[in-house]
């Protein structure tokens, strides 16, 4: 019995260390869930098909949240730097995105491989799933935020009370208190608009114009958050509608992707 608490014990040690020395990642599962889920409502016929035959009768909603996982685990240590593209202030993501690989060229390289005629399923189910993360990371704003506090990382704040970081306050914290729904309740709330022309001006330009919009976002939200003050009500108030906004643009854009791969 001491044997298999001290086992306990140590694993728990184990996982709050990991937890305290790793970097939030992204949108938090359901942010994750939500963009796919919106994404999934814009897929045509021939792109949901095929997505199906790659994934197994699985969703991309499915594995939306997968890749925060998968990035530590050894096999996919490599994709730890996809997350995210740190842009220093007042600079312009195209003086960063070939320092390292990133979000954007982590995009297009698995896009790369969904075209590709030589690849095998396998290759391309993981490349799938990969984009699927990482177009709703390329729209937390955070994720295109400052080097030197690591997109908010570092960032202390009080968030009703609660002690927290900039970033991990936007992975998820705001979301659950902007409102509380389940990831479809904020599909079917969010994706009301289904007029061609708005569809085709949100999906127009390129990742890296969709990577500046988040990156103003993020220069935003950092002149706009105080490091004193009890963030609550009105924080969320103010604040909610940009997670909205990009819970949608995301989705329809992983969406237009997608659809532009398979069809």
């Amino acid at each position: 019995m001491n044997k298999i608490k001290f086992v306990l014990r140590t694993a728990m040690l184990t996982i709050a260390a990991t937890m305290t020395t790793l970097p939030g990642f992204s949108w938090d599962k359901k942010g994750h869930d939500i963009t796919a889920a919106i994404a999934q409502r814009h897929l045509t016929p021939t792109a949901r098909q095929k997505i199906n035959e790659l994934l197994d009768g699985r969703t991309i909603v499915y594995w939306a949240p997968w890749m925060d996982d998968a990035s530590n685990m050894p096999e996919y240590r490599y994709s730890k730097t996809w997350h995210y593209l740190d842009i220093a202030k007042g600079k312009d993501v195209t003086d960063f995105v070939n320092s390292c690989e990133n979000v954007i060229t982590a995009i297009n390289s698995q896009i790369e491989i969904l075209r590709s005629n030589s690849r095998s399923k396998e290759e391309k189910a993981l490349a799938l799933k990969f984009i699927t993360h990482l177009m709703g990371d390329l729209h937390q704003p955070l994720h295109l935020g400052y080097p030197e506090d690591k997109g908010g990382n570092t960032v202390r704040v009080k968030f009703f009370n609660h002690d927290t970081s900039l970033h991990s306050m936007w992975d998820g914290q705001l979301t659950s208190r902007a409102h509380d729904w389940s990831h479809t309740e904020w599909a079917e709330e969010l994706d009301i608009n289904n007029d061609p022309q708005f569809i085709s001006s949100i999906t127009s330009g390129t990742l890296l114009d969709w990577a500046r919009q988040s990156h103003v976002h993020a220069e935003a939200i950092y002149a706009g958050t105080s490091t004193t003050d009890n963030l609550s009500f009105e924080y969320v108030r103010t604040w909610a509608p940009v997670i909205e906004q990009q819970f949608l643009y995301g989705g329809l854009r992983l969406a237009h992707i997608l659809n532009n791969i398979f069809n």
